[in-house]
């Protein structure tokens, strides 16, 4: 049986704001992101992490600007593997085209 793949997940909440929220592949949420105004600079985000998941140092960062206010947002492993993952697939997908 195939392991599940992480999720990442883009959706607007009552407060009109525009969130997403990584979750790894047995639906443990690993990341819950701050509000944005829009659904594109919230997906901008959510690329830019996958796409800089073999760069700790970038995903720190761009957590940093995806972090809500309240919360330390550093890149743990789980929330490494979860987004290498992610990009392994994208690539894959991208390479059987």
């Amino acid at each position: 049986m195939k392991a599940s793949l992480p999720q990442m997940k883009s959706y607007r909440e009552a407060d009109g704001k525009f969130y997403f929220k990584l979750a790894d592949g047995d639906g443990v949420l690993l990341l819950q992101s701050r509000a944005f105004d829009s659904p594109q600079d919230a997906g901008r985000l959510c690329a830019a992490l996958v796409d800089s998941s073999d760069d700790p140092q970038a995903v720190a960062a761009l957590l940093l600007q995806g972090a809500p206010p309240d919360e330390l947002a550093l890149p743990t492993a789980a929330i490494v593997a979860a987004l290498a993952q992610l990009k392994a697939d994208k690539l894959s997908k991208a390479r059987a085209k």
